[in-house]
């Protein structure tokens, strides 16, 4: 009767499934001759299939997976292997060779691939001569955790220690001592009665595997056949054996020569099996030493190829390197002499350097005489207009030389100063001048200067309309009424004037001089209503100081500054002072285009750069007289930059930069008023600045720098 297997529940029997045994199935029968007979040849048949094959790749798989499971070994062989590895090895014992070599394979194919751990091979690979099934439970390897698939691994590992024990032994030659059968005594044999039939044991028939058995273990194979088990396993002691046993001393020794029979036998095969091992291994060995030698040839070839281009590539590399050489002992060469030009350079810079530092000396020595000799001209030509004021009465006088047309006639004809006169003289006479050099200055081959000559306007206007709003309370209040309508008619003549100015600064000679005219006509006719209304004073020595130095503070760069080449506001009196301002006067170059006020901001940066660095030095003396001078300088710098960038955002070409450029102009503005403040505060003649006066004022120069290169960079961009 046969049973069949249960379903597989490990990887181990997914192999189980796979296919029929390659092993063969027996049938055991109490019949001892039948039993031996069929045994004897199946045995042989097995061992017959592929021996030396499985030893070699047992030996393979035996190396690989020891080397893989080392740690696992280390712990079994201290605590031993735990009871569900116990019960999985088991199992393993019920496959056949065939079956396990198969399983074998496969687990030592998945330990190969997840050493080299290769992301292009995620599984084993299908091969066509493997049943599906097999190729299945290969692929379902890769996807075990690590530490199942070790417990797997070391379960085939067991399995193999067990089936071929003796491969793995240090001594192969040993063998185990065959078991003796005991002798029976001679008169134990009278004891022994014959058994009857009932008291033999008669194996039931069932089907099991023959292994194929290694050349060492083939006489424990016999020692463990059915009919060994079958009187180890009997129940019946040895007294009741030979009480119930009445065969005669031929059944025993029946039996022993059968044993000896089959040992011998055994004995043959293993020896025939040896022989034909050796010689395969002589002729593998032979086949393997060819194939090395040959390999061997072609590597030693190979490396003297390799090694004749290496010296090739030697032999380039080193001419290559001879060449270097030359080019670095060239280059060093050339160096020295650069190194000995910079030297000769950089004393030659100093030189220049020194002799730079005299010549600022100089430059500023004569910056001082020039602006002392145009604020003497400015001084001369108040004086001028005030002289020229005076003498028209005295020409009147003496032409008509009638004696009732005197002072009275001067009188009705020309306002004179009064005592209860609010408006200075000489800010009259200013007016007077300023407005004569606007209209000159606008018919002049640079028409864009009116906007200095509207500076100077403006800042007249502004100061007498202080005066006014100071000595206001004075008036009645009908005077106060007609004074509120002239300061709106004032206000917006002086907007008018400025925006007509502003038009023809910007028409490049096309808008017509009439209509500056015109608005000029308008201010000064409001002028004179409000000089009516309200009066001039005679101007005594201190307003007349007050109003130079307010004059200075507001005007530091006029229209005598910016355009050496206008003809006279005052026919004699430029006549006589054209060649003393021409001497000191530097003509100043109108740019209307941002590239041009580009290559001037350029330019004026540098001087910027270094009238700071004058200034720091000048910080570090005890005196500040050297210090109010350039921040002065300074000052006329930041004006000027202002006056030429609005101009030029003023114009067509710079129209897009308006909005950009408005709050630089804005920043460099309230940083010259800082500066003006630092100036009258802490660097006037006589006074010791302080510290934080003279970081205040290393700070808003370093500012100015910062926003004029701004303005560059502003202007740079197209």
């Amino acid at each position: 009767m046969a049973y069949s297997k249960s379903p597989p529940r490990s990887p181990q029997e997914d192999w189980l499934s796979r296919g029929p045994q390659s092993a063969k199935t027996y049938s055991t029968s109490s019949s001892r001759s039948m039993s031996y007979t069929s045994r004897s040849q199946s045995f042989a048949s097995t061992r017959a299939y592929s021996l030396a094959h499985y030893e070699n790749t047992a030996r393979i798989y035996y190396m690989e997976l020891r080397s893989y499971l080392k740690d696992i070994l280390a712990q079994e062989s201290i605590e031993g292997p735990q009871p569900e590895r116990i019960t999985a090895r088991q199992k393993l014992t019920r496959l056949s060779n065939h079956q396990f070599h198969e399983l074998a394979m496969d687990v030592y194919d998945e330990v190969t691939r997840r050493i080299k751990n290769d992301k292009y091979v995620p599984f084993l690979p299908v091969k066509e001569d493997f049943h599906p099934k097999r190729n299945q439970a290969r692929q379902k390897l890769a996807t075990l955790a690590v530490p199942r698939f070790k417990d797997l691994a070391s379960d085939v590992f067991s399995e193999l220690t067990r089936r071929y024990a003796n491969l793995f032994q240090e001594d192969d030659s040993h063998l185990p001592p065959v078991p003796q059968v005991p002798m029976m005594d001679s008169k134990l044999y009278d004891k022994v009665q014959q058994p009857s039939k009932s008291t033999h044991i008669i194996p039931v028939k069932g089907t099991f595997n023959v292994e194929t058995v290694d050349k060492f273990s083939d006489d424990e194979t016999i020692l463990n056949s059915p009919d060994r088990t079958y009187v180890n396993r009997s129940p019946i002691d040895q007294k009741e054996f030979f009480g119930r046993n009445n065969s005669s001393d031929e059944d025993v020794n029946k039996i022993r020569s059968e044993y000896e029979y089959k040992m011998s036998m055994m004995q043959n095969h293993i020896k025939q099996l040896q022989d034909k091992l050796e010689e395969k291994n002589d002729q593998s060995m032979d086949s393997i030493d060819r194939e090395l030698l040959n390999q061997l040839q072609k590597k030693d070839e190979e490396n003297q190829r390799v090694i004749r281009q290496m010296e090739e590539q030697y032999k380039k590399l080193d001419d290559k390197y001879q060449t270097l050489k030359q080019d670095y002992n060239k280059q060093q060469e050339a160096v020295r002499e650069v190194k000995r030009e910079t030297r000769e350079m950089i004393e030659e810079l100093k030189r220049m350097a020194k002799t730079n530092e005299e010549l600022m000396l100089e430059k500023e020595e004569a910056d001082k005489e020039i602006k002392t000799l145009r604020d003497q001209v400015k001084e001369w030509q108040i004086k001028y207009e005030k002289v020229k004021l005076e003498l028209r009465s005295v020409k009147v006088q003496s032409i008509r030389n009638v004696s009732s047309i005197n002072c009275n006639m001067i009188k009705d004809n020309f306002i004179q100063p009064t005592k209860k006169g609010i408006i200075t003289y000489d800010h009259i006479l200013s007016f007077q001048t300023s407005i004569d050099e606007l209209l000159i200055t606008a018919r002049s081959s640079y028409p864009a200067n009116v906007i200095q000559a509207m500076k100077v306007i403006v800042s007249v206007c502004k100061l007498i309309t202080e005066q006014v709003e100071n000595n206001e309370s004075r008036l009645t209040s009908d005077s106060k009424q007609t004074l509120y309508e002239l300061k709106s008619r004032f206000s917006t003549a002086l907007s008018d004037l400025l925006i007509a100015a502003k038009h023809h600064a910007n028409g490049m000679g096309i808008s017509p001089v009439s209509l500056l005219d015109h608005s000029a006509g308008n201010l000064s006719a409001v002028v004179v209503d409000l000089v009516r209304l309200v009066g001039i004073k005679d101007t005594d020595n201190n307003n007349q100081n007050g109003f130079q130095n307010d004059y200075k503070n507001n005007n530091t760069t006029s229209a005598y500054e910016t355009n050496s080449n206008s003809p006279p506001s005052l026919s004699q009196i430029r006549s006589q002072l054209k060649d003393t301002d021409d001497n000191y006067s530097l003509p100043e170059q109108t740019y209307t285009t941002p590239a041009e006020l580009t290559k001037y901001l350029k330019n004026e940066t540098d001087t910027i750069v270094q009238t700071i660095q004058n200034l720091l030095s000048a910080l570090r003396l005890p005196q500040n007289g050297e210090a109010y001078s350039i921040i002065t300088s300074l000052i006329d710098i930041i004006r000027t930059i202002i006056d030429k960038s609005s101009s030029v955002c003023s114009s067509q070409s710079g129209y897009a930069y308006t909005r950009a450029c408005r709050p630089i102009l804005n920043e460099l503005d309230q940083c010259s008023q800082r500066l003006n403040l630092l100036q009258i505060n802490h660097f006037v003649s006589g006074t010791v600045a302080t510290a934080n006066a003279k970081r205040d004022l290393a700070k808003e120069a370093y500012e100015i720098a910062k926003y004029t290169k701004e303005l560059i960079n502003l202007f740079e961009t197209d």
